[in-house]
């Protein structure tokens, strides 16, 4: 009987432990499953408001679409292009000009409910016309001189309203301004899509503005708080830190303690303008709603875990020997339950929110790019489209969608597409093709087109994406260029042909002149005078001159069409023979040739000892007072711009440096000239031929020549040509 109290003692303290374990071990369960959830929450919540943010850029990227749309279509309405034209031509007096487009912009702007006033200039920035509202001097926007879209002030106050002032080039038949439209746009539109707080709650807002227009950097006025008191002044610095972070690119911000850390704010760029959106909501509205959930699901869990304590006491007191072996496993089923319907839950709310964000940012992206977008199920039928798509079928999205090739094109075209799709769903693997089509007025048109598979999450191809976008212009340029440079190819080799005809016919009748004149000098020396014989020395010095040039300009013509093959040759087999040419100059005039180890290349090896000859001629020809000194090197390197010019990486770089008189700068571009020469012929022999003989040998190997040089200090002539490997 002793036993007994102990034994009540030992049951009332399991019971107590136990229950105070369960309650304890079920607080801790509840609170690792609710304080990630609380943050996911948190997240998510953060993240809707960047959907806002976009959802708001997009409303806003479309009015700056429309105000673009609204001033590149006043300035290229046919009926003023005609006018202008005209005026500009001096066809028309102003008073033509303006009784023509006057009452057409007095209609426009009864029309156009965001169009408040047009101005309208000649090419002299004189003002022609005003139509509608006054724009200020100040705010007058002047396009580019050969630009085609139009240029957007900062929004301004003007007359107790917001407006955006425009201008943009009126151009003629040929594509040169004849005239500028500069327009006055209201932002109406604009202020009713940062004024709409359906989906910001009590507090939210949009803001936008920039901070580089001083003069207005929020454009619209903030919203008022409940009891119709304006912003705080630590609310509008924070706002302004959000707009000038959205200028960088889109985020979430969350102030310090320095701002108003009370509000969240996501920021980001508008497409096309420098202006920045900003987003702001009061932090205790934005994550009411997660607080009232977290704080009902604290309290479900809360009074689930004191009834379980409370039953676990009735159900101990008769059991408490066997509740108590099965207390840890029973514990840790309760843990992993939690902790599986918590993860569960975090999945989910994870997956909606990023489903939700990726398919709201690629309709974003979608809907401003310049191209068209399209996708198909495997029947052919159109699922989606693009606002590019949209605009090019001339149809509304809801008219597209179930469409397929046959309701919307031509059959012979629709067999096409479908061969084309059905390809890309058999092979699995992209299409890519540029067609040609006729416009109406039976014009050549291209169109780029890419086709790829879409597939599910299992890889299971389900439909095809398009993409095309019009390269007309592209094309068309390219058969120009093609069409020219055949031309030119074909013009060069009739300039050649013709040259070398000319100058070898020309050499026999300067020899027969030459050889009649050493005649009469020879046979009748006895009977002229020293004028005569002066004359008959004039004569015979002209005509060989004649005939060296005839002969230098031959041997230009041949560099393009008599060279060789080209073939590895050894520049220091090349040197040798240029030097044994000059041998007897060499010795006349004393020089020095030194030389460093030349490298092997891919060319002519005749038209290489041409060119060393020629360049160590000039060197030993245009000497000073010392003693020519003459040397020829070789280096390796890599050209810095071979990539962008899609030639060889590395090239050799030749050099010939001597002591000479050298060459002034002005003249550097010049002695490359055939027949330019520097000196008289009396100062230095010579035709004026042989450098211009030594550039087309240059780039006939695909090199490039030139020098560098000081009057006085000599001159170093660079070639270089692309190395063999």
């Amino acid at each position: 009987m002793a036993d007994a109290p102990i034994t009540k003692r030992l049951h009332r303290r399991i019971i107590l432990y136990s229950t105070a374990g369960m309650f304890i071990v079920g607080l801790a369960v509840g609170l690792v499953g609710v304080l990630p959830m609380t943050q996911q929450l948190r997240e998510a919540q953060r993240r809707n408001l960047l959907v806002d943010l976009q959802r708001q850029t997009v409303q806003i990227d479309r009015f700056m679409n429309r105000a673009r749309n609204n001033a590149a279509g006043t300035a290229n309405r046919t009926r003023i292009r005609e006018a202008f034209t005209l005026y500009h031509q001096g066809d028309w007096t102003l008073q033509q000009l303006t009784n023509s487009v006057r009452t057409f912009f007095g209609e426009s702007l009864v029309v156009a409910t965001n169009l408040a006033g047009v101005y309208l200039f000649d090419t002299q920035s004189n003002l022609l016309l005003q139509v509608g509202t006054t724009i200020p001097t100040n705010q007058w926007q002047w396009p580019e001189l050969t630009g085609r879209e139009p240029n957007f002030s900062f929004p301004f106050r003007h007359e107790n309203e917001t407006y955006i002032a425009a201008g943009a080039n009126i151009l003629g038949p040929d594509q040169t301004r004849v005239g500028i439209a500069m327009t006055l746009i209201r932002t109406r539109a604009l202020r009713q899509i940062i004024e709409d707080y359906s989906h910001l709650g009590k507090s939210g807002e949009t803001i936008i503005g920039s901070r580089q227009n001083k003069a207005l950097p929020i454009y619209f006025p903030m919203r008022p708080s409940k009891n119709g008191q304006p912003p705080p002044a630590s609310r509008i610095t924070t706002i302004m830190e959000g707009l000038e972070r959205g200028e960088r690119g889109q985020e979430l911000f969350e102030p310090d303690s320095k701002l108003d850390n009370t509000i969240i704010m996501a920021c980001g760029p508008v497409t096309g303008a420098p202006w920045s959106v900003v987003v702001a909501m009061n932090e205790s509205e934005l994550f009411s709603g997660v607080n009232r959930t977290l704080l009902t699901l604290s309290t479900v869990i809360l009074a689930l875990i004191i009834a379980g304590s409370m039953g676990m006491v009735v159900v101990l007191r008769p059991l408490a020997g066997r509740v108590i072996l099965h207390t840890d496993e029973l514990e840790s089923q309760i843990y992993e339950k939690t902790a599986a319907l918590n993860t569960e839950l975090a999945e989910r709310k994870r997956a909606e929110v990023v489903a939700r964000d990726s398919e709201a940012l690629y309709h974003s992206l979608v809907d401003t790019l310049p191209i068209n977008i399209l996708r198909k199920d495997l029947r052919g039928r159109v699922s989606y489209g693009n606002r590019g798509y949209c605009e090019r079928m001339g149809k509304p999205l809801a008219e597209l969608l179930g469409r397929s090739d046959y309701d919307l094109f031509p059959k012979d075209l629709a067999n096409k597409y479908l061969s084309d799709d059905e390809k890309v769903i058999r092979t699995g693997e992209m299409f890519e093709d540029i067609e040609e089509h006729r416009t109406s007025d039976g014009k050549k048109a291209y169109v780029h087109v890419l086709k790829a598979p879409v597939r599910d999450s299992q890889g299971k191809v389900v439909g095809t994406q398009i993409i095309f976008w019009d390269v007309t212009a592209r094309k068309l340029a390219e058969e120009a260029l093609a069409k020219a440079a055949t031309e030119l190819a074909r013009s060069n080799k009739e300039l050649e042909q013709f040259a070398y005809v000319a100058s070898h016919d020309l050499q026999e009748p300067l020899r027969m002149i030459t050889s009649y004149t050493q005649l009469i000098a020879r046979r009748y020396k006895d009977k002229l005078d020293d004028d005569a014989k002066e004359f008959m020395h004039f004569a015979v010095d002209g005509a060989l001159r004649m005939q060296r040039l005839i002969q230098g300009l031959l041997d230009y013509s041949r560099v393009g069409t008599k060279g060789k093959p080209f073939e590895e040759i050894d520049c220091n087999n090349v040197l040798d023979s240029a030097l044994a040419n000059l041998t007897i100059s060499i010795e006349e005039s004393k020089a020095h040739v030194t030389r460093d180890t030349l490298p092997i290349i891919t060319g002519d090896s005749v038209q290489w000892t041409q060119l060393l000859q020629n360049l160590i001629g000039n060197a030993i020809k245009f000497h000073g007072s010392a003693e020519p000194r003459i040397h020829v090197s070789a280096k390796r390197a890599l050209r810095k711009d071979a990539a962008a010019l899609g030639v060889a990486p590395y090239e050799w770089i030749f050099s010939v440096h001597d002591n000479g008189i050298g060459i002034e700068p002005q003249y550097f571009e010049r002695i490359f000239v055939i027949f330019q020469r520097l000196h008289t012929h009396d100062q230095y022999p010579g035709t004026g031929i042989g450098l211009a003989i030594c550039k087309k040998i240059v780039e006939r190997h695909s090199g490039r020549i030139w020098l560098e040089s000081k009057p006085g200090q000599g001159a170093t002539f660079y070639f270089a040509v692309p190395a063999l490997d």
